[in-house]
């Protein structure tokens, strides 16, 4: 059971299961919350299901935290992921693979495409979070101040 929620929570990470999390959180989690009779709390048994989706939700929140870490903290973040994605970028040039995209340090990289990032990745990720867990909306402000730096950059 442990290995299977290890993999679980690995492969959370993948941009390529991002939405269909997002989505489960929206419909399976955000709703079981809605309803006061069916709320989730620590003291309570939780099925498997459900604790594996707020698992998800939370290794995927906490994977892209640089996002709402304070500006200084966020812009080096971003930053040193700029440079290793052009590094991987390198690579597939050397290997004559192609370029994967964000990843050529002769086009505009991670630094550029932070607003578009966050508009279609991190806000729908962070509306959901924030509405199951309120606790959670300083996390949400960050972002938004971090989202205007780029924006008017």
């Amino acid at each position: 059971k442990v290995r299977k929620t290890v993999i679980d929570m690995v492969l959370a990470t993948d941009m390529a299961e991002h939405m269909a999390i997002v989505s489960k959180l929206k419909t399976d989690l955000q709703k079981r919350l809605e309803n006061p009779d069916d709320c989730i709390h620590l003291s309570q048994e939780v099925e498997d299901s459900v604790r594996v989706l707020v698992l998800q939700g939370l290794i995927k929140v906490a994977d892209i935290g640089h996002l709402y870490a304070k500006r200084d903290v966020h812009i080096k973040w971003s930053k040193c992921l700029e440079e290793e994605m052009w590094r991987q970028g390198d690579e597939e040039k050397e290997l004559g693979l192609k370029v994967s995209m964000l990843m050529d340090r002769d086009k505009p990289g991670v630094t550029k495409a932070q607003t578009g990032f966050m508009d279609f990745v991190v806000r729908p990720l962070f509306d959901t979070w924030v509405a199951s867990f309120p606790e959670c909306k300083v996390l949400m402000e960050r972002i938004e101040a971090n989202y205007t730096y780029w924006q008017e950059r």
